[in-house]
């Protein structure tokens, strides 16, 4: 009787080892997690920062495009003008 009180109380010991092992397991991947969550959302402010900049650069890519039709027409209406003077 008091052997298999002993056995008890190891394996009693045993488990409480174990548990304590799962809980710390627990808390590094509740950890591990909360890391992958903040990393996650740190790519997504990128992600969408980098989305912004993108249509920006496509604006002012188009302003361009228009702002340089504009000088060519001018250049175009200029240069009619000035052959219209005889030197």
């Amino acid at each position: 009787m008091v052997e298999q009180a002993t056995k008890a109380g190891a394996s009693l010991s045993a488990i409480s080892t174990a548990v304590e092992r799962i809980n710390d397991m627990r808390a590094q991947i509740a950890s591990a997690a909360e890391e992958q969550s903040a990393t996650a959302e740190e790519v997504n402010r990128n992600i969408t920062s980098i989305s912004e900049m993108a249509n920006e650069t496509s604006t002012g890519a188009k302003q361009t495009s228009s702002s340089s039709e504009d000088l060519a027409r001018l250049g175009n209406e200029l240069q009619a003008l000035v052959a219209q003077f005889q030197i």
